[in-house]
């Protein structure tokens, strides 16, 4: 890989941690300038970039990828000389926390090769001694090019942020953005300013001080980001008004709902409020951990592994996989000729043995595969002898769905008896023998087991597994 040459301009805590995340890497040099000559000194003394400049001339002169490290006013402030200075090539990006006024702004100057970039990272702290090399590792970055973007500049942008730590980097329009951050990020900062607000301030001394001995770290991890910067969000606010009072009609819903529970007494119905609220942000925990890219899921027939992997690749995000479907491609793609409709069809004719030799081949090539997948196995993949152990590690962390055998069976019967249940005397009770058999395989496999309630949708499902991953280790 060519060696890309990154010039951060504005070396606060965000543009000094992509700086020092991008030391890291052989393929990028660091290009460091700041207003002040305290801050460029630190740099300097603290080898946080290769090179750092006086004069942004001469930085912007000499880079590839130009970063604006700065509020989004002072940002658009820069736009003049980055257009005047920047070779031909250059692009630049940002890390403004809002989209519309900036794009906007980029949009007077045509020559100048602007991809919109804001990494959801950061904290309470600011300045260049905050900075540190892991603030991006596994964060979710969007970046917003403008619709005639040359597809060449938003994947260098991509690949920059992906080099400094991101997990994930999505494409999205400035005005999704910012309704989107309005939720995520900046009604969360006003909250937590207001609940500082309605809990520290008191008419008199000794109240205050009674509230600050009532104060423990329930209060300190749920107001924390009320320490951020007041005049950076002021800015914020103020760009960003129409998303955030939208947003705070969302939040005072919910609220609203917790409140009438409370005065009509619902406390079961509170209970079931606080429960769906504790596995969100389960979930949320277990998509943010760095995790395996992988998950395979597995259980009875009629588990709901499909339906679960479907809705849980759409939130990880990944690929999905049902490996009968695949098997069925296979089958197909080498018999082209053949009339088969479906995965029993193929049962039928290859018998148990020629069916779990061909499972086993599209486990081994899914194995083999790259990039996140989710894949949801057939219900004696498990116990093919053809499928091994190192097939299975190489396909991910097994989850198990494990439902009850009553609910399975009426699944069963309403999608038709398989063929391997066909010749039994009694389908029922083989089948609950066939699932007995299997549970302790599912039992010696799976790292994880989660059992869907009565009434569950897919996805809620597919947050249980997610809250699952926050512990695996």
């Amino acid at each position: 890989m060519e060696e890309k040459k990154v010039a951060i301009v504005g070396m606060g805590l965000l543009g000094t941690s992509l700086a020092k995340a991008l030391m890291l890497h052989a393929g990028y040099r660091v290009l460091a300038w700041a207003r002040r000559e305290e801050t460029r000194q630190w740099v300097r003394d603290n080898s946080a970039a290769h090179c750092v400049y006086d004069e942004l001339d001469a930085v912007l002169e000499n880079c590839d990828i130009a970063v604006l490290c700065m509020p989004v006013d002072a940002a658009i402030k820069m736009f003049p000389v980055c257009a005047a200075k920047l070779p031909p090539h250059a692009v630049v990006t940002d890390i403004g926390s809002v989209k519309l006024d900036i794009c906007r702004a980029a949009e007077e100057f045509p020559s100048m090769r602007f991809i919109g970039s804001h990494p959801m990272a950061g904290t309470e702290k600011s300045g260049c001694e905050a900075a540190f090399a892991g603030l991006y590792n596994n964060a979710d970055i969007f970046i917003v090019p403008p619709e005639n973007a040359d597809e060449n500049d938003v994947e260098l942008c991509r690949n920059m942020w992906l080099a400094a730590g991101a997990a994930r980097v999505e494409r999205i329009t400035a005005c999704e953005h910012d309704e989107l951050v309005a939720d995520t990020s900046h009604v969360l900062h006003l909250l937590a300013s207001a609940m500082t607000l309605s809990i520290l301030e008191a008419e008199t001394p000794e109240n205050q001080r009674r509230h600050f001995a009532g104060c423990a770290t329930g209060f300190r991890d749920t107001t924390r980001i009320a320490s951020s910067n007041p005049a950076m969000w002021r800015g914020i606010m103020e760009s960003n008004a129409a998303s955030v009072l939208a947003a705070l009609d969302r939040f005072e819903v919910q609220y609203k709902r917790f409140r009438a529970t409370i005065e009509d007494g619902d406390f079961d119905r509170f209970e079931a409020l606080f429960s769906r609220g504790k596995l969100l942000r389960g979930a949320w925990l277990g998509y943010k951990k760095p995790r395996p890219a992988r998950l395979v899921l597995c259980g009875i027939k009629h588990c709901g592994k499909s339906v679960t992997g479907k809705a849980l690749a759409q939130l990880l995000p990944a690929k999905f996989v049902d490996s009968d479907d695949a098997l069925f491609d296979l089958y197909r793609q080498r018999n082209p000729e053949s009339t088969v409709s479906s995965v029993r069809e193929i049962y039928r004719t290859l018998g148990e043995d020629g069916f779990r030799r061909l499972e086993g081949e599209v486990l081994s090539s899914l194995a083999a595969s790259p990039g996140a997948m989710v894949v949801a196995l057939g219900g004696g993949a498990l116990s093919n002898k053809y499928v091994t152990r190192d097939i299975l590690e190489k396909l991910g962390e097994i989850v198990w769905i494990d439902v009850d055998d009553a609910v399975a069976w009426e699944r069963v019967r309403a999608g038709g008896i398989p063929p391997f249940l066909a010749a039994a005397a009694d389908p029922e009770a083989e089948f609950i023998r066939s699932n007995a058999a299997r549970r302790d395989v599912f039992q010696n496999y799976a790292k994880l087991k989660i059992v869907p309630g009565a009434g569950d949708f897919p996805r809620d499902n597919a947050l249980r597994i997610l809250a699952a991953l926050e512990n695996l280790s």
